[in-house]
């Protein structure tokens, strides 16, 4: 089953939208980044209000003292344009290699990183999502995780 796009009003940000074949949901957002935006891509909520209320995706910033919700593309999004982010649920998303991702570990967002880290066995107030693929290659890789759906902490890289 295919999420049918007429469906979300890709004309205004905020709208969230239920993704059943994954178990999660979506929001659209604009694209705050200041350049295009791959699918797959691990980005944060903003909000800013220079044409009303608006919600925007940014690269993550280092932040231990509020708690932001994580979000990952699920299409490719140019810049300045508004596009379908996933907050929650199973995703196709970046994951770093570089220090092994076993099938299980908890994942973090980093300091002005467009994907996962491993965060470790245990969750921490940094845990976004789970890995449901291993990943060990040493680069960014597009696998399959479970995004927690909560707020939580941006750790610096």
């Amino acid at each position: 089953m295919s999420m049918r796009k007429d469906i979300v009003d890709l004309s205004q940000t905020g709208i969230k939208f239920d993704i059943p074949e994954k178990q999660g949901e979506g929001i659209t957002a604009y694209n705050a980044t200041g350049s295009a935006i791959a699918l797959g891509d691990v980005l944060v909520l903003t909000y800013g209000y220079a044409s009303g209320t608006e919600v925007n995706a940014s690269t993550p910033a280092t932040n231990t003292a509020l708690f932001q919700y994580v979000v990952v593309a699920i299409e490719a999004i140019a810049a300045a344009a508004i596009g379908r982010f996933q907050m929650s649920g199973y995703c196709e998303a970046y994951v770093e290699g570089t220090t092994d991702v076993a099938a299980g570990d908890f994942l973090e967002a980093l300091n002005t990183k467009n994907e996962f880290y491993k965060d470790g066995a245990s969750r921490t107030v940094n845990s976004v999502a789970r890995a449901v693929d291993a990943q060990a290659a040493n680069s960014n890789v597009l696998v399959t995780v479970f995004l927690l759906g909560e707020r939580v902490n941006i750790a610096a890289s």
